[in-house]
């Protein structure tokens, strides 16, 4: 079984090393931050992450450009770009 070790207390081995090599990939892949971060949250909710694992003030932020809040009820996802 291949293992790989990323410090002296982490070791990756089986399945999860693929993935693990897969990320590291994609990482050095998408240069720009903007579109990394989009990837990586699509990635966060296809695999249906709990939004209640994360601190509650994160997803009650304002937009700055509109003054609007983002309410965590919100009916439609939208991506904006430019």
């Amino acid at each position: 079984m291949t293992t790989l070790r990323i410090d002296k207390d982490w070791e990756i081995t089986g399945e999860m090393l693929d993935y693990y090599l897969m990320a590291e990939y994609d990482m050095e892949m998408i240069q720009d931050r903007q579109d990394y971060m989009m990837f990586i949250a699509g990635l966060y909710r296809r695999a249906g992450m709990q939004k209640s694992t994360y601190p509650k003030e994160l997803f009650d932020v304002e937009d700055k450009s509109s003054g609007e809040s983002h309410d965590a009820e919100q009916k439609e996802d939208t991506v904006h770009t430019r």
